[in-house]
């Protein structure tokens, strides 16, 4: 079986905002682990086959010797480091099959994020000429990319710490702070660099079928490889290109030889055949066509689901059958209407899939969970799954550093497989809706179908959004229904009405609040309110983005930041507060809503108690509104909901020549380090040169922690 590449993304992916770099680090930062010693690396992940002995492996000495230990420019280092990549003699290239591209030449705006690539990325040989061919702004380069390697010019940059040799490594942070001890711009700008290079792996991983990805990040001439999955990262010791070259070399030899999945490609997926993809396109149109808005462009609507010359195939194993081709089906699939755009948690792509055989239109949702209650998706007869998690933990090797930033996790290792599921329905998404009537239709739809799966088969959702409600219009109905979809988090309740599964789950825009607050939160399981408030919230959410008001451009995305921060129970009233919607339907939904979810002083009885039981009450005000009410049935309005931060600023520049001694620095003070903070007036004071404070070792500051307590702590007798 043979890798697939260059998978289409959604358009949201495309078009949406991304998070900033900081937020990736953020993110990711409590599932790293490291520094693992090379050799360690190498036979654990790379393991050298025993029919490919390294006889025509290119000699390692002096290979990089051209690489400078530091540079003032990143082109200093990439350069030199290709040709270095790149060497053939006649006894063949030092990574056989594959060849080394600068990709930094082919950036069409190299001073914005949205645009930025790797600096260096490794194809197949085959693949090169496509990626070459393609336009500047393409991102076909990361579609394509066996590995990439982001450089550099000094070491000083380096995001990860190397521990001194003997030492007890739990003692030791694996993050490094030499850049947060020379001063805030260069700490903000380190994590940047760093963020980046997740960035790019997130969009690697979403633009691939994979199930792990290695990475090289270099600074100055010292060398960190990397390994990542949806579980985190796998970081090795640095070490020098010039002094230890066989490292490098033996992990670009031991990656040429080993197979595609070994590289971390999904070799489940293919490639549809010519027929089958002619197959696919007719079926998405024709099931498009009993879908279609009054007046949408048909072709515009398939090119959301189908992209010509990427379709491709992946087999489904029967839930209730043991693996087998006989009970299997295959799916066709191409354009995602979701895609993942973060490296951790169940990285999930949704499509919209045709059965091979049958033609019938599907919904395939391919997803890393750490639930065992579906199928997952084997290769030669073994479970796709993480690894990472297998080095995280309390229990970590004696080469990892403690847990950055914390000496325990926050966040439990997750040991995920790799799921692929197939949902009957397939409609259009929620975020298609027409107008009021539309709106609270089709939640009320989703309402039913709560209470139905809790009366009929004891059973809570526990994760109602946008995400989960698409839109399917039936030949008896001039609304279009609503149908609450992924009830893979679902869980059985118990006889006082709690869910049997008592981890809280769900999307973090719609959790009830008094589920949000995720760190105090893992022992509160989900009741049938809690579904409820956050149906109500996917109603607010809708009401702010695609009802007509009075808010000014920007003005929604910022009430609902301040919504989605806050844990009071008022939250959705706060952020509904003053705003006038033309529809007087919406207005008086919303306010009677927030009444039974959380009356205040004024309310009247008749407002109170309305929130309990099986929801009966509030099923009798919603059906009696929709009967009695005049609902504008096309109203729809597109208000700006894009990220407040810009995705697209510059990088903050920086050159070698602004770097202070190493081991020194200045600490600046809290004040300055909040920089999002608005200042508070405050008398002036001198002016003062800032003094450069030699700072104490970790190892000193450890033995002086120490000490203090076991001498009892402040005020123990000496």
């Amino acid at each position: 079986m043979t890798s697939v590449y260059n998978l289409p993304v959604s358009y949201d992916a495309v078009d949406g905002p991304r998070k900033a770099p900081q937020g990736h680090v953020l993110a990711t930062i409590d599932a790293m682990v490291g520094p693992m010693p090379p050799a360690r690396f190498l036979n654990r992940f790379l393991p050298q086959p025993a029919f490919s002995i390294p006889n025509h492996l290119l000699p390692s000495n002096d290979a990089f010797t051209h690489v400078p230990d530091m540079a003032d420019s990143v082109a200093e280092i990439y350069e030199p480091l290709a040709a270095a990549l790149n060497q053939r003699t006649e006894g063949g290239p030092r990574c056989p099959g594959f060849v080394f591209d600068i990709t930094a030449a082919r950036i069409a705006h190299p001073d914005r994020r949205r645009y930025m690539k790797p600096h260096i990325c490794c194809y197949k040989e085959p693949n090169l000429e496509i990626v070459q061919a393609a336009d500047k702004a393409s991102r076909i380069d990361l579609g394509y990319a066996e590995l990439f390697i982001d450089v550099s010019p000094d070491p000083l940059r380096d995001f990860f710490n190397n521990p001194p040799p003997d030492v007890r490594r739990s003692n030791y942070s694996l993050r490094s702070y030499h850049h947060v001890f020379t001063g805030q711009r260069r700490h903000e700008h380190v994590e940047d660099l760093f963020g980046q290079h997740i960035a790019h792996v997130v969009e690697v991983l979403a633009r691939q079928s994979r199930t792990f990805l290695f990475t090289v990040a270099i600074h100055g001439s010292c060398a960190r490889l990397l390994r990542w999955d949806r579980s985190g990262c796998v970081v090795s010791e640095a070490f020098d290109v010039r002094a230890r070259p066989n490292v490098l070399c033996d992990f670009l030899w031991r990656f040429s030889q080993t197979s595609d999945a070994g590289r971390g490609h999904d070799t489940t997926v293919e490639y549809a055949l010519p027929w089958e993809e002619v197959r696919f396109r007719d079926a998405v149109r024709l099931h498009i066509l009993t879908q279609l808005d009054p007046g949408e462009d048909l072709e515009e609507a398939v090119e959301q689901h189908y992209a010509p010359g990427q379709v491709f195939a992946a087999r489904v194993l029967h839930q209730d059958h043991p693996a087998s081709d006989e009970h299997t089906r295959r799916f066709l699939f191409s354009r995602p209407v979701a895609s993942s755009l973060a490296l951790l948690g169940h990285g999930t792509r949704g499509c919209w899939a045709v059965d091979a055989a049958t033609s019938e239109v599907a919904f395939l949702k391919d997803t890393w969970r750490n639930a065992y209650q579906h199928p997952p998706v084997y290769l030669a007869n073994e479970v796709q799954s993480t690894r990472t998690d297998e080095l995280l933990g309390r229990h970590r090797p004696s080469w990892a550093c403690a847990p950055i930033d914390s000496q325990e996790l926050k966040i439990a290792p997750q040991a995920r497989r790799h799921y692929r599921l197939v949902l009957g329905t397939v409609g259009r998404p929620f975020s298609t809706q027409r107008g009021t009537k539309e709106l609270l239709h089709a939640c009320h739809d989703v309402f039913t179908a709560m209470r139905d799966a809790l009366a009929r088969d004891r059973r809570l959702h526990r994760d109602i959004s946008t995400g989960n409600i698409v839109l399917v219009q039936e030949p008896d109905s001039e609304t279009r229904r609503g149908y609450l979809i992924d009830w893979e988090l679902s869980s059985r309740v118990r006889a006082d009405g709690r869910a049997e599964k008592s981890k809280s789950v769900g999307t973090a825009w719609f959790m009830a609040k008094r589920l949000s607050i995720r760190l105090l939160v893992q022992g509160y399981p989900h009741v049938l309110q809690d579904d409820m408030e956050s149906l109500l919230y996917v109603v607010l959410h809708a009401a702010l983005r695609w009802q007509p008001h009075d808010l000014p451009q920007g003005a929604p995305r910022e009430r609902w930041n301040v919504f989605y921060k806050s844990n009071l129970a008022t939250a959705a009233r706060d952020a509904a507060a003053g705003v006038r919607f033309d529809s007087d339907a919406v207005r008086e939904w919303l306010d009677t809503m927030m009444a039974f979810h959380a009356p205040l002083p004024t309310h009247g009885a008749e407002l109170r108690d309305k929130w309990t039981g099986d929801g009966q009450a509030v099923d009798d005000f919603w059906t009696d509104f929709l009967a009695t009410r005049d609902l504008e049935p096309a109203n729809r309005t597109e208000h700006e909901f894009r990220a407040v931060a810009s995705p697209t600023a510059p990088l903050a520049p920086w050159t070698s020549a602004s770097r202070p001694p190493m081991g020194e620095g200045w600490v600046s003070s809290s004040r300055e380090l909040s920089s999002f903070a608005s200042p508070r007036p405050r008398p002036r004071r001198p002016r003062h040169r800032r003094r450069y404070i030699p700072l104490p070792s970790i190892r000193v500051l450890l033995r002086q922690s120490r000490n203090w307590r076991r001498g009892g702590g402040r005020g123990a007798k000496k």
